[in-house]
């Protein structure tokens, strides 16, 4: 009896020298601190691991946490730590989000550790973003030896959505540059933000090709202390001499949707370099870049060919939008461009388009439209019918099948185009069940459209009569 006694007490009293050393063992670290990186250029991340062990036997669950808000991606699950030196510690692996979102470079993460017993011990995680910081494309800038410099502009927009820097552009001392533009801050990956550069004379540019442009991403004021990447963006220095002119860089392009659009002449001359100087042919191109256009090319170039121009007689150029004022947007803007045979640059008017809306140009024939379908027993036989449509707008009128009102599927419309005094004929019928429709007569309508932008002419509203009829069913003889 005393021998079991005995047993109890020393089994319990080892029971306690247990639970004292697991109560008593804290948390370690290894490394007591971590780099995590994510490479900006190809948004992707790479792991960094924090080993925990306990100072004494024992076993813990750790569960890691950091705050809210934090660029990492999230927290591993907590685990069960018994190990008592770093190469039997249990790892928890750590990274920033992909594309190093909402991460700064040098920016520091506290991750804290919490055992299910005892005291959370805490390792700091610096961020690490390596690759390109900013992004831009390389630049030309111009100097007129007639006109002068022209400013020129760099976008700068961030590589990854990383924050925030203050950017500082500088270029070596002695170039050819007027003084450099003040430093902004970038915060966007989509938004740009514009450095404007502008060659200093043109006599000092006529010798050096090329500036090397940097851009050096810094803190932002207020934040820690966060570095990044410079950027560095190759600028060609490009001096010329014009050997053609227009009266006015700009021109105003008028449409409307009832009356069309407004032809508007752009008169070009040569720069006589010598009064001997014989003509020059020039090449009118299409408009581009017209950002807030719907259409490829709202405008139309009248004179497409080479046309010879001269530096005593002003060459007119005539230009209209498109029929229709399709693809137009009231206010928005097109480049005219002219290419001279001549060695020298292109020249560039830019456009402006107004567009004003009085009404649809539109008249259909015949209105209403009657369709007819004659039904016999269960079968339907449909019969197609011809709409003319014509418009007096200039240059015609583009039109599609609106949607003031709802045509019935039934109700087949095809042969949309562009209308003028040659009318387009639409084809109008049924489809071959005639929308099983009973014997009668039953009106819906349709409605065309122009397919151009804000401000747009009202529909027209074309009714239609559909008229079914019976046909005699042949009778079958019996003998």
């Amino acid at each position: 009896m005393f021998r079991l006694h005995f047993q109890k007490l020393l089994l319990a009293g080892l029971a306690l020298a247990i639970c004292a050393g697991t109560a008593q063992a804290s948390l370690t670290a290894t490394p007591t601190s971590v780099t995590l990186t994510c490479n900006a250029t190809t948004g992707v991340p790479a792991a960094g691991t924090v080993g925990i062990y306990l100072s004494a036997a024992g076993s813990v669950t750790v569960t890691p946490s950091f705050p809210g808000g934090s660029p990492l991606a999230a927290a591993p699950a907590g685990a069960t730590v018994a190990g008592t030196t770093s190469g039997t510690a249990t790892s928890f692996s750590f990274s920033m989000q992909n594309n190093c979102a909402g991460a700064w470079n040098g920016q520091v993460v506290v991750i804290t550790f919490t055992p299910s017993t005892g005291t959370a011990i805490t390792v700091n995680a610096t961020l690490s973003i390596t690759g390109a910081s900013l992004v831009a494309a390389p630049i030309t800038l111009n100097c007129d030896t007639s006109s002068g410099p022209i400013a020129g502009q760099v976008a700068v927009t961030l590589k990854q959505p990383t924050g925030a820097y203050t950017v500082t552009p500088t270029f070596p001392n002695g170039s050819p540059l007027a003084a450099a533009p003040a430093a902004q801050t970038v915060n966007s990956t989509t938004v740009p933000v514009n450095f404007n550069f502008t060659i200093s004379t043109c006599a000092a540019a006529s010798s050096v090709p090329s500036v090397t442009l940097t851009f050096t991403p810094t803190a932002v004021s207020g934040t820690t202390t966060l570095t990044g990447t410079p950027l560095t963006v190759v600028a060609t220095l490009n001096v010329y001499t014009p050997t053609i002119h227009a009266a006015s860089s700009t021109v105003t392009l008028y449409c409307d949707t009832l009356l069309g659009p407004t032809n508007a002449n752009i008169n070009i001359t040569s720069i006589a370099a010598t009064p001997t100087n014989a003509n020059i042919n020039i090449t009118s191109i299409a408009a581009t870049n017209h950002a807030q256009a719907t259409a490829s090319a709202p405008i139309v170039i009248g004179t497409s060919a080479k046309t010879a121009v001269n530096s005593s007689t002003v060459t007119p150029f005539m230009v209209h939008l498109a029929a229709g004022c399709a693809g137009v947007t009231n206010g928005s803007t097109g480049t005219i461009t002219f290419t001279p045979d001549t060695p020298g640059p292109v020249l560039t008017v830019t456009a402006t388009y107004v567009m004003t809306s009085n009404g649809n140009p539109l008249t259909v024939s015949p209105s209403p439209v009657i369709v007819t379908c004659t039904k016999a027993g269960t079968v339907y036989t449909p019969n197609a019918t011809t709409v003319n449509v014509s418009s007096p707008a200039n240059y015609g009128t583009p039109f599609t099948l609106g949607t003031s009102v709802t045509k019935p599927a039934y109700l087949l419309v095809t042969g949309f185009g562009t209308a003028s005094a040659a009318p387009v004929g639409l084809n109008v019928t049924l489809n071959p069940t005639c929308g099983s429709l009973p014997v009668g007569t039953t009106y819906t309508s349709f409605s065309l459209a122009l397919p151009t932008s804000t401000p747009q002419g009202p529909e027209v509203v074309v009714p239609v009569t559909v008229q079914v009829g019976s046909a005699a069913t042949p009778r079958h003889l019996s003998r």
